[in-house]
């Protein structure tokens, strides 16, 4: 598949203005916190997976809802 080269340049322009840069980097601190916050403590891990679970749908609904 190719790609008209006036789309692909301009979607590059737009792709490094200020704006789209912040947008990316929000997004993975966004995502690296989640995946802080839902880190098992006290070295316990959850052998039934309920936490992935809980991770992987907030992911599944932000990319739902986006």
């Amino acid at each position: 598949m190719t790609v008209n080269p006036i789309v692909r340049r301009e979607l590059l322009e737009v792709l490094r203005t200020r704006k789209a840069v912040t947008a990316q980097l929000a997004l993975a601190a966004a995502c690296a916190a989640l995946v802080l916050v839902r880190w098992p403590t006290g070295g316990v891990s959850d052998l039934s997976g309920a936490r992935s679970v809980q991770v992987l749908r907030v992911f599944g609904y932000g990319l739902l809802a986006g």
